[in-house]
């Protein structure tokens, strides 16, 4: 616990400074306040995931990698001198029970990502993914030792950066749960005098985040990209609603939550389709004629995914995998295709629930029932109203046309990024892990928005506090009970550490690899190692030659 609280503060620190930085250049011109502290943070922990990803195609991110960080963040600090005083005047009205509440409550994330359950897939190879960014930065071809190793994610890269692990004293994985954090202080405010006197658009999406965030809180050890993914899309949603809720027209804070966007691609690119909220910001932007607003953010977003894709092509050959269809390199250490279809269809089967590939060609309504009943009672819940909010949005945007109104523009883009993605992991791999997202979403705030529209204010908030009162005390016992049933003092110090398993040595080159006696986890150490044995696809002599198609003419 207090290993994650001391990492919490540096990434804080040196968050808060980028994060402020960024934010200075992009508004540049358009002076306007994002709503507070967590904003910054997070505008600057996706500075720090793109710093992370470009360090790593030059340089391992290891003592080197954190030592320009600190250099890079003194000078953020110093140029932001002004806007730091204004962001501590701030800080210093926030009351001391509002103080002792934010500490109680960092402390109680620093406790849950301290332990818990290790997901499979993390010591299957999440870990050795970020112990490679770790030893080497990128390696070519490193799909070719085990394939999965090729699932690039810059949470694996954020991860790396944080891990402290040139300390000796193991890898470190609490980003998850800072971001776990930020997302449930954006939410608490549910509970607040304000909200249950007019519930707002913008409380909706909070409480699917504090819902979610009951569910995996003691999954939060683990450093899965998939809680990177939904906890960063439901932090997006939530400012994105705030600024609904107040009627922003200023193009700008729209456009600097789309590059949030551009993060979660370059998490989880599965999760694509939410950048269709860029179409509000970009309808601003191009209304006011702001064409320099315009360059500046196109720019920025292909800037932020540059390392990603230059990532994808280093590790696999492909500019995305495992999606060979796009197919636009000839290299000695690229994936074979067969293998990477085969890792594409296996995927998309997996997400709807079975492991035989040769059902990869099944209709949907082959599958989807089987699907459907081996989730769980919310979740099903949620499938069958987020059906009926796909109905209803086009009955909402084909009545907003025929009336010619838009003042409920930003709203509706919103909901229909939502909805479509949910559209889409449904009719192709619905992998409840990160779908959850757009299946809760999906019906909570298309529904709650044409609820919010067509009834009065009083009973709107009659029901709200009724309805949230009994969420709250059901969510709060049944997280009490859990929290204590698996509470322990071992972790109190040094985080839970990455699983343990029997291994395997072998030699390539001179170089020790390993493999599992037993299963395919190899967790992080030793390294490397992979599920099974590799042959000899060294393209050198040197391990940072990387590893090349054995099938490669």
């Amino acid at each position: 616990m207090i290993s994650v609280a001391l990492i919490w503060i540096c990434m804080i620190i040196t968050g808060y400074a980028l994060g402020r930085a960024f934010l200075r250049f992009m508004g540049k011109g358009k002076p306007y306040r994002i709503s507070g502290f967590s904003d910054i943070l997070m505008a600057g922990i996706c500075v720090l995931t793109v710093y992370a990803q470009l360090f790593s195609l030059f340089y391992r991110v290891s003592a080197l990698c954190t030592a320009l960080l600190a250099a890079l963040s003194l000078v953020s600090l110093y140029i932001c001198r002004n806007e730091i005083k204004d962001d501590i005047s701030s800080f210093h009205k926030l009351g001391v029970l509002k103080m002792i509440g934010m500490a109680l409550l960092f402390l109680l994330f620093a406790y849950g990502t301290s332990y818990g359950y290790m997901h499979y897939d993390s010591d299957l190879y999440h870990a050795q993914s970020i112990r490679w960014i770790e030893e080497y930065g990128v390696i070519k071809g490193l799909g070719n030792l085990h394939t999965r190793l090729a699932y690039n994610s810059s949470a694996f890269a954020l991860s790396a950066l944080f891990s402290f692990a040139f300390l000796g004293r193991g890898s470190f994985h609490v980003c998850q749960g800072l971001i776990a954090l930020l997302v449930a202080s954006k939410s608490i405010s549910v509970f607040s005098k304000d909200s249950f006197k007019n519930p707002s658009f913008g409380m909706l999406p909070r409480i699917v985040a504090i819902y979610y965030i009951c569910n995996i809180f003691d999954e939060m050890v683990s450093p899965a990209s998939d809680y990177f993914v939904v906890l960063t899309v439901l932090y997006t949603v939530i400012c994105y609603s705030d600024l609904c809720d107040k009627k922003v027209k200023d193009p700008y804070p729209y456009a600097l939550l789309s590059l949030l966007c551009i993060i979660i691609v370059s998490i989880k690119i599965s999760a694509a389709l939410i950048t269709l909220i860029v179409v509000y910001p970009a309808y601003l932007l191009i209304k006011e004629k702001d064409v320099p607003g315009i360059i500046k953010y196109i720019l920025t977003g292909i800037a932020a995914l540059i390392p990603y894709f230059a990532r994808n092509i280093l590790l696999s050959g492909y500019l995305v995998y495992p999606v060979p269809s796009i197919d636009l390199f000839d290299l000695d250490y690229k994936i074979p295709k067969g293998l990477a279809e085969y890792d594409s269809i296996e995927i998309q089967v997996f997400g709807r629930g079975h492991s035989d590939v040769t059902r990869y060609k099944e209709p949907l309504e082959d599958w989807i029932f089987d699907w459907f009943f081996d989730l769980g009672i919310v979740d099903r819940a949620s499938f069958l109203l987020g059906i009926v909010s796909l109905a209803v949005l086009v009955i909402v945007i084909a009545a907003a046309v025929i009336k010619k109104r838009n003042e409920n523009l930003a709203e509706l883009v919103l909901i229909a990024s939502i909805d479509i993605s949910f559209a889409f992991f449904v009719v192709t791999s619905p992998n409840i892990r990160y779908c959850c997202v757009f299946l809760y979403l999906a019906p909570v705030l298309t529904l709650g928005f044409v609820y919010f529209k067509i009834v009065s204010s009083q009973d709107r908030a009659m029901i709200y506090r009724v309805a949230l009162c009994a969420f709250a005390l059901y969510r709060s016992v049944t997280f009490a009970f859990e929290t204590a049933r698996s509470a322990t003092g071992e972790y109190l110090v040094c985080q839970q550490d990455y699983g343990q398993y029997e291994m395997i040595s072998y030699d390539l080159h001179g170089v020790t690899f390993y493999f599992p006696e037993h299963g395919d986890r190899t967790g992080y150490d030793p390294f490397p190692a992979a599920p099974l044995k590799a042959e000899d696809i060294f393209r050198g002599d040197d391990i940072r030659d990387g590893f090349k198609d054995v099938t490669h003419n």
